[in-house]
């Protein structure tokens, strides 16, 4: 890890265990002095995830996907970010970020939405808001996967990684915690 990287995960930690109030810090920020991949990267140490949870969750922030996503699968998605996401300001879920990359990307939409559910598992979640998470995915979520079908249809490169740099970055509106 070079020196800027263990900087940064100094100063997340120091974040993470002080008593100071951090409300400045948001991790999911675009803009933010602080790398969102590291912020990531360390959640997921602190988790315990296998590698291959990993590898999936911190794709999107590896290739800038994050600034273009919600990250909110659910309307209520702020209420199961675990403790330590809360404690870093996290303002997007990281495994409803990863989903939605995989609408974007054109996953076959059961994959994607099982991948949301056993990630969300394997990060922590409470398991009952899990399955009736899945459950109004998969009730509700078709519109947003053919949202992403007709685009890549009707755009030349959408749905690649070469392209994710021309989508708009997603603008949060200011909301209080």
């Amino acid at each position: 890890m070079d020196n800027e990287n263990v900087q940064d995960c100094e100063r997340l930690c120091d974040a993470l265990w002080s008593r100071v109030d951090h409300t400045g810090l948001d991790v999911s920020a675009t803009r933010n002095e602080m790398d969102n991949t590291v912020s990531v990267r360390l959640y997921l140490l602190l988790r315990g995830v296998s590698t291959d949870t990993y590898n999936l969750l911190v794709e999107p922030y590896d290739n800038g996907y994050y600034k273009r996503a919600d990250g909110k699968s659910t309307p209520y998605g702020i209420f199961k970010l675990a403790f330590v996401q809360k404690r870093l300001r996290f303002k997007k879920d990281i495994v409803s970020v990863r989903h939605d990359l995989d609408y974007y990307l054109g996953t076959d939409r059961e994959i994607a939405d099982k991948r949301y559910r056993d990630l969300q598992l394997e990060v922590g979640y409470n398991r009952f808001k899990t399955a009736f998470e899945y459950r109004m995915l998969r009730i509700f979520g078709g519109a947003a996967w053919r949202s992403h079908e007709k685009e890549r249809q009707k755009t030349e490169g959408y749905g690649t990684a070469d392209y994710i740099k021309n989508i708009p970055v997603f603008r949060e509106v200011d909301r209080k915690d």
